[in-house]
């Protein structure tokens, strides 16, 4: 048979519409309804709705305020009306039912009946018929005729009020054509069916509170809600807004307070209430008065008393603490949730296992956190991500693992090249590995790729003063200067001349060097690192030795127990003549060091050669050259004569 003549047929004349109603009613017992066998149920776009009440009539309901706009209960949709019956043709014999398999007929008659046992009643035909109507509303919104659409979507809440999901959000439609008054027909009439649903008081008040401005009828309908259902969050949020909205500040807070009090063992309550005050009180970088942010633990903690074999429950515990820079407690949260290994389910576990990864890390547990990121960025669906492999990178180089530090880099900079801190990460890290030459040729791409971001010159001009390229990085960092001429958005401050003055001085450009260094101090006089800076190269030098005395003595007082500050001042006693004066800050600065350092054992044998303690020379020019410095040459030829002196008992 042909499509055509089925489209002519007396039963395709009732439209597709209603077909498809009585299909889905028919397929799952109740439109909006689960079914009752395990089968999966094919999905509507309707929300789902609660089970009808008995099918008594729906009473009026009373409006709250003479102003409220509500105009009493739609008028109930009439019923079908009955279908005529279909006399037998004359000879032919109607079929008792049959014992063999039963299936639903789509289109019952008279002459071909349904099983008793697979008819609809009239609840269900209703509520069938309503998933018809708000089908066809959402093919109308979606071919842009909105009153067609509302018209199709009010039909759908009077057939089937009960249903709260579908009441909502018809209402919420109206609010949005600014029809206040049929959304909070829609909503009292589903009220009225089904009085136990907190989402209709919920959302009529904020119908009444912000699009009519009414918000003591809002506070009824909040207060409403949480009544019909305690232990529904959302009431209780609904209502500690509304106090906010009313300037009743003392009453919202008596409200938390009520809530922390709760004896609920339900831990979607703690949860939502947890999620709430996060939002409400937790600012952008995590902080919060002492007395809310104790509130937000206990209450999360709450929930994972109730719950603590609940991955979801834990990870939203673990959440939390990382909001609120609490590392340990999110680690010891995630770690309990990983070990659970159930299935992702939700928003808060979808990415549990790298949220545990990422807590490791920041716990400084790197070694284990190591073989678990590997392994995951391994995976076919985390393999193109920039992030895991700079995350890696940045592991391996707190493990002192350069090389694989460098590996992980690389990769990162091939999956997002346009992101110039990908391009920084390997160049330092390069750096730090002593390949200043492949530092170079990385920041010389960076520059082609970004040749307006004045950041990316510094890079490398810094690249090039570590390579011993000194006229090249003087020239970039001349470039610098020029390319933020003009620019708002970066200035050159203390730091940048800073920078500048040190290649400068390493160039040899010693005049050059000060000038730079003193517009770094003019700039930001708090910061020490320009005053030593400056101090040492006078000192070494033999130039400005009081005044460079008193630049040092000016970064001391900011971090008197900075060694390297320490052997600045050492090296200017020496170079006074003090040479007790100077073994005693040298012996100073090694202790304060974060690790030894060559010149400052190199320093401490030409003080003891010059006391006499040729012994005491010998043992710190040989501690300074194990540690192999740049100047190992210079130290060995003064190692070697302090050792012929012994030698020929001098």
């Amino acid at each position: 048979m042909s499509w055509s003549r089925i489209s002519t047929s007396r039963r395709w004349r009732r439209g597709i519409s209603g077909l498809l109603a009585v299909l889905i009613a028919t397929a799952t017992g109740a439109a909006f309804a689960a079914p009752k066998s395990g089968k999966k149920a094919t999905p509507t776009p309707a929300p789902a709705a609660k089970p009808l009440p008995s099918a008594k009539p729906v009473p009026a309901v009373k409006p709250q305020a003479s102003d409220d706009l509500y105009e009493g209960p739609a008028v109930a949709a009439k019923p079908a009306a009955p279908r005529p019956a279909i006399p037998a043709a004359e000879g032919v014999l109607v079929a008792p039912f049959s014992q063999a398999p039963k299936y639903a007929d789509a289109w019952p008659s008279e002459r071909r009946k349904s099983e008793p046992d697979l008819q609809l009643t009239r609840e269900a035909e209703n509520r069938a018929l309503a998933v018809a109507a708000f089908a066809e509303g959402q093919m109308a919104d979606e071919k842009g005729d909105p009153d067609k659409a509302i018209d199709a979507w009010k039909r759908a809440t009077e057939l089937d009020p009960a249903n709260a999901s579908l009441a909502v959000k018809v209402a919420a439609e109206l609010a949005k054509r600014n029809e206040p008054a049929e959304a909070i027909r829609v909503l009292k009439d589903s009220i009225a069916a089904a009085p136990k649903e907190p989402d209709t008081y919920i959302y009529l008040a904020q119908v009444y509170a912000k699009h009519l401005n009414k918000p003591e009828l809002g506070m009824q309908m909040a207060q409403k809600a949480m009544a019909a259902a305690p232990e529904n969050f959302a009431a209780w949020a609904a209502v500690f807004e509304l106090h906010q909205q009313l300037g009743e500040g003392q009453k919202a807070g008596e409200l938390i307070q009520k809530g922390l009090k709760s004896t609920s063992k339900d831990p979607a309550f703690w949860l939502g209430f947890g999620s709430y005050l996060r939002k409400v009180f937790l600012k952008e970088d995590g902080t919060s008065t002492p007395e809310d942010l104790q509130h937000m633990e206990a209450v999360f903690r709450k929930a994972v008393e109730l719950k603590p074999k609940d991955a979801s429950v834990l990870a939203q515990a673990g959440d939390f603490a990382v909001l609120t820079h609490k590392g340990k407690e999110a680690l010891e949260f995630y770690e309990r949730a990983v070990k659970l290994n159930e299935a992702p389910r939700d928003e808060a576990t979808k990415n549990l296992r790298e949220k545990y990864i990422r807590a490791l890390a920041a716990n400084d547990r790197g070694a284990e956190a190591i073989p678990l990121l590997e392994q995951f960025a391994r995976d076919p669906n985390q393999s193109l991500r920039q992030d895991l492999f700079e995350l890696l990178g940045e592991l391996y180089e707190q493990a002192g693992k350069a090389e694989k530090a460098i590996e992980h880099y690389k990769r990162s900079l091939v999956l997002d090249a346009g992101e110039p801190r990908n391009h920084f990460n390997l160049a330092n890290m390069q750096l730090r590995a002593k390949k200043q030459a492949d530092a170079v040729e990385t920041m010389e791409k960076a520059r082609k790729k970004f040749p307006d971001r004045p950041d990316v010159t510094l890079g490398l001009a810094l690249a090039l003063s570590s390579a011993k390229r000194h006229e090249a990085a003087m020239r970039m960092f001349a470039s610098v200067a020029e390319e933020t001429k003009g620019q708002t958005d970066m200035s050159l401050d203390a730091d940048f001349y800073f920078k500048w003055g040190a290649a400068a001085e390493q160039a040899g450009r010693i005049e050059k060097a000060a000038e730079l260094l003193q517009k770094s101090i003019s700039i930001n006089p708090e910061a020490p690192e320009a005053y030593n800076y400056l101090g040492y190269m006078w000192v070494d030098r033999g130039q400005n030795v009081e005044e460079a005395g008193q630049l040092i003595r000016k970064a001391l007082e900011m971090k008197p127990d900075n060694g390297a500050y320490l052997d600045s001042m050492g090296w200017y006693y020496f170079k006074a003549g003090k040479f007790e004066e100077a073994k005693k800050e040298l012996l100073s600065a090694v202790k304060q060091m974060p690790e030894e350092d060559a010149t400052v054992f190199d320093h401490l044998g030409d003080v003891c050669e010059q006391l006499g303690n040729n012994a005491d020379a010998i043992g710190y020019w040989e501690r300074a050259l194990k540690l192999k410095p740049e100047d190992a040459e210079k130290i060995a030829k003064k190692l070697e004569a302090a050792k012929q002196r012994q030698g020929g008992g001098k």
